[in-house]
This record gives structure tokens, C-alpha cells and sequence, in this order.
């Protein structure tokens, strides 16, 4: 406010923009909660035309959006308006209940974040709110409008606008019944790193950063604890296990024992659950040559050749996950389904988003909606934001 530069207007946004013939290269809107009387107007494909209508031509919209006291649906209906405006965005988790959206031209959003850093007000700035290298933007994106968009349809809702302003009319009611839309930020940590896959991405290779602000999301938590078990199961000395939930540190300890070890690896129903427990933490929150390190050390330590077949068939698809190797996830998912037809329900539903999973990476819809298609019983998309997604992909959704 003290800037020299900045002009404060108190007006409202689309008065000020009806009024005021003028373009810019950042929108900022940062309104308060949808419930509140008029503010759902701001989250409607008319404001968005509106604003793109004002943006220069590399231009980008910066919007503020809750996770908490909401329904997913509703965010599902303001994404479908921004999407019908804009032709590309990026979503962001600031926090566990804080989205940051991001809208604008494909080749804008494409640009290099290395250019944040290089200013060094802006890289000051995202200190102070645990921003400290590339790294700590990439770990909270939670995917953009080529693989998001698809899922929004899922939910039923129109997009939101002036004439159905669907948000308006739920906002409170939701509010009320205290609901969240945390199941959105889920995919920051689901147990197959699905948004990677349908992208083509990996998280970055590049040295890692410390983890800072944990207390504020859960990926940032889940993070630490996939390093410290990444060192605990490759380094001879285990490191400190600062913060690590026992059940985490058990599971740990006898998946070293059993598998890097060799004391009494014939247990199996021991390990392996252990073991799925890790791989569902390891493989979306390490990058892929992490992930993949790992599993080579229990693929090629001693204990492997007392391994059962299947056994090692199910260690193959956990490092085919962790190293994004799509037609292995498939391939490996289709085999261990057909032959284990007693398994949990939810090791089930592992194979069949990992299956799908593989099969959307190499462009493959109607495998992976046949693999869908064969085990209804064990789908739920409902429940489960990896599999709605996963569906929505392979059923092609608009």
C-alpha cells in the first residue's frame, strides 16, 4: 500500500472493468469465501471471460480458492467455467484447504518457474511462505487443464455462471454440513502418481530441497517420510527417524528385515503388507530414479530367489509405478488381477488405477476402460479421486 506505484480503486471488479478499457498482464482475484453475499459472482465463466477479455496477450489470471467448509462439486463447477474461458491452467495446493489457480495461454503457463528464483524480491517473498527452490512449487501442483479438466464432468454440476450460479446456491448449505474438497489435494499423494503419468511428467530430478512448512500440507509430510524411508532401506547406518509414525517405522524395519535382510522372508503375509504400505508413500512422493534405486535394492538383494512367483511379480509393479513405467504397470496389473482373485478390496484397487494408470500413458483408452469395465465390484470412483480421474480419461469425458 506504501508503493508509489500502486493506485487503489475501490469499485467493483466488473464494474471496474466495464468501465475501464484497459488490459494487464496479471489479474489478481483473492475474494473471500462463496458464501459470502455477491462473492460467487467472481468464481462464474462470465467474470472469467471477462478477465481474459483484459488480460494482454501472454497474460495470466492468479485466483484464490478454498478446499475447506465446500463440496468437491463445487469446485468441479467453478473449474468448468474457468476451463470453458481459459485455454489452459494449473492448479496449485498453497496449503491443505487453499488452492491457487493459475490461467492463461498454454505457452505462457509453460514457461520455466527457474524464472521466479532468478528475481530476488519474488524469491524473498516465497521464503516467507516456505517457497525456497523450484522444487517447493512443483511438489504442491496438483495437475493442469489437460488432465484435470476431464474429471470435472464426474461430478454432475453445471459450470458455474451469472444465469445458473450453481456455486451461490450451494455454498452455504455445505458450509454448514462442514464438507471439504480435501479429496482434490489427495492427489498430491494418491498411491500411483496418476496426474505424472497422464502427463508425461516426473517429479523433478534435480537436487532436492529441504522440506519446509509440513504443518501446512500433508504431501509436504509424506515427502519426508518417503526420504527418510528411502535412506533408511539403502544407507548401512539408518538415519534419525525424526517425526516417523510408528506404524510407518514397523513397516519399515520388517520390510528390511524380511527382504534386504533375509530373516524369515518366508512370512510373506507379514511383509508384504508392509511392504504395500511403503509403496503406496514411496513411489508418488519420490522422483522416479529414487523410487526406482529402491526397488532395484530389493529386486537384486539376496532374498529375491526365495521369493514366490507372485511375490515377485507384485515387487515388479511396485518399481514399475515408482519408475513410471507404463506398459510394465499395465502388463504386471492385468497378471496379478487375473491371478488373485482373494485379495483385499483396496489392493485391488491398487492394480486396477496402476492398470489404468499404464494404459492412459501410452494413449490407450479402451484398454484401460475394459480393465474398468471387468471389475465393477471393485471400482469406486466415488470414493476414491484417483479412479475418478482414471475414468474420466478413459471414458473420455467432456
Amino acid at each position: 500500500f506504501a508503493d508509489p506505484r500502486s493506485h487503489i480503486i475501490f469499485d467493483d471488479a466488473k464494474t471496474f472493468f466495464s468501465t475501464h478499457n484497459r488490459k494487464y498482464d496479471i489479474i489478481i482475484s483473492e475474494p473471500s469465501n462463496p458464501w459470502v453475499s455477491g462473492v460467487s459472482s467472481l468464481f462464474t465463466g462470465e467474470f472469467y471471460r471477462l478477465a481474459r477479455r483484459h488480460l494482454n496477450p501472454e497474460g495470466i489470471l492468479v485466483q484464490w480458492f478454498q478446499t475447506y467448509e465446500i463440496d468437491a462439486s463445487l469446485v468441479a463447477s467453478v473449474l468448468r467455467a474457468l476451463g470453458e474461458n481459459f485455454p489452459d491452467y494449473a492448479i496449485y495446493a498453497a496449503t491443505g484447504s487453499d488452492l491457487l489457480i493459475i490461467a492463461g495461454e498454454t505457452r505462457t503457463l509453460a514457461r520455466p518457474l527457474a524464472e521466479l528464483t532468478a528475481m530476488p524480491g519474488v524469491a524473498r517473498e516465497l521464503r516467507r511462505v516456505h517457497v525456497n527452490s523450484i522444487w517447493d512449487i512443483e511438489v504442491r501442483r496438483l495437475g493442469g487443464k489437460r488432465s484435470l479438466a476431464p474429471m470435472f464432468p464426474t461430478y454432475g454440476v453445471p459450470a458455474n455462471s451469472d444465469f445458473y450460479p450453481y456455486l451461490d446456491l450451494h455454498a452455504a448449505k455445505y458450509r454448514v454440513l462442514q464438507r471439504t474438497a480435501a479429496e482434490l489435494t489427495g492427489l498430491l499423494a494418491y498411491s500411483v502418481p496418476v496426474v505424472a503419468l497422464l502427463e508425461g511428467s516426473g517429479k523433478s530430478e534435480r537436487t532436492e530441497s529441504r522440506v519446509d512448512g509440513e504443518e501446512y500440507l500433508e504431501a509436504l509430510q509424506l515427502t519426508r517420510r518417503a526420504r527418510y524411508a528411502r535412506d533408511f532401506l539403502l544407507l548401512h547406518t539408518a538415519p534419525e527417524p525424526v517425526a516417523i509414525p510408528r506404524p510407518f517405522q514397523k513397516d519399515l524395519e520388517l520390510t528390511r528385515a524380511r527382504l534386504i535382510e533375509c530373516r524369515d522372508p518366508e512370512r510373506s503375509d507379514i511383509w508384504f503388507h508392509s511392504l504395500y504400505q511403503l509403496a503406496r508413500t514411496l513411489n508418488p512422493m519420490l522422483s522416479p530414479n529414487d523410487a526406482k534405486t529402491v526397488w532395484e535394492r530389493i529386486e537384486r538383494g539376496p532374498c529375491s530367489s526365495r521369493l514366490a512367483p507372485d511375490e515377485r511379480q507384485w515387487i515388479d509393479l511396485m518399481k514399475a509405478v515408482g519408475n513410471r513405467a507404463a506398459p510394465d504397470m499395465a502388463r504386471l496389473a492385468e497378471a496379478l488381477l487375473a491371478k488373485s482373485s482373494d485379495l483385499p478390496a483396496g489392493h485391488r484397487q491398487y492394480l486396477i488405477a496402476a492398470g489404468m494408470a499404464g494404459y492412459l500413458a501410452q494413449g490407450k483408452r479402451a484398454e484401460a476402460g475394459a480393465l474398468w469395465s471387468r471389475y465393477p465390484k471393485d471400482v469406486d470412483k466415488t470414493g476414491d479421486v484417483g479412479l475418478r480421474l482414471l475414468y474420466a480419461h478413459a471414458f473420455e469425458l467432456k
